[in-house]
């Protein structure tokens, strides 16, 4: 099995074992149907511009609700596997809060489970945008490094 097929695996695996426990949405990679459903729902990323799309140990994930996309996430893992950084977390725009799943529980509950295969020993969610998010965040066990202006969670 060749190192794309591997972490392919992984990711799959990361997306059933999330699904089991948020059982209202349905996790895939971030493939051709979730970057145009983002082009045309109003994203702010470029999200079909992917600069981690070769590496194969690369973190993506694309939440689907009542076959609506209704958050993004990429990232990758730096230092030999020992640190996933998640880069990009976008919630659907042009969706309600009201009419989607909270993301970030979700995101951060695939994050886990991935860093755990792959042997990373923390999560890091690189330069959140704003204090607020920040907030949301260390709710769900990271911490703030003010110095390197990123969160963190041990995993």
């Amino acid at each position: 099995m060749n190192e794309e097929t591997y972490f392919k695996q992984l990711r799959e695996a990361t997306y059933r074992a999330a699904e089991r426990r948020y059982h209202q949405v349905r996790l895939s990679a971030i493939d051709d149907k979730a970057v145009n459903a983002a082009l045309s729902g109003g994203y702010t990323w470029a999200w079909d511009d992917d600069e981690n799309a070769h590496l194969a140990a690369r973190f993506e994930v694309a939440i689907w609700e009542n076959s609506q996309l209704t958050g993004l996430c990429r990232g990758k893992p730096i230092e030999t596997l020992s640190k996933l950084c998640l880069e990009i977390v976008e919630a659907a725009p042009n969706v309600p809060r009201s009419g989607r799943s909270d993301i970030l529980p979700i995101i951060s509950a695939c994050a886990t489970i991935y860093a755990r295969m792959i042997g990373a020993s923390e999560i890091r969610l690189m330069e959140p945008t704003s204090k607020s998010r920040i907030r949301l965040y260390t709710r769900l066990g990271f911490r703030y490094v003010v110095a390197g202006n990123y969160l963190v969670k041990e995993v």
